[in-house]
């Protein structure tokens, strides 16, 4: 799976008792097409960690950030995203979101 992959989460860790998602970037989109593509994955994840499926299913979550592992170093523009906000409608948290460059 990897960011072109909008209706699934890559892979979900757990640290600490706080949720790590997972995006990966290959790096196969060019500028405007591989930002468009990370900002819809980000609005997927945004859209998961409010779910009630979500919710049900990792119960205890309270905290949560986002790594984008890239295949590609990160454009700047990518790299101006750093938070989302997500969350239920009643308990609305920031989502830090980070830059990982593996080779």
């Amino acid at each position: 799976m990897t960011i072109e992959d909008l209706d699934k989460i890559d892979l979900i860790g757990n640290a600490d008792g706080a949720l790590i998602l997972v995006a990966i970037d290959l790096g196969n989109l060019d500028g405007d097409a591989r930002l468009g593509t990370l900002l819809r994955k980000l609005d997927s994840y945004r859209k998961a960690l409010g779910s009630k499926q979500f919710r049900e299913e990792h119960p205890n979550w309270r905290t949560a950030s986002i790594k984008v592992t890239c295949a590609v170093a990160p454009t700047e523009a990518m790299k101006e995203v750093e938070a989302i906000t997500a969350g239920s409608p009643e308990e609305l948290i920031a989502v830090p979101v980070e830059y990982e460059l593996i080779e």
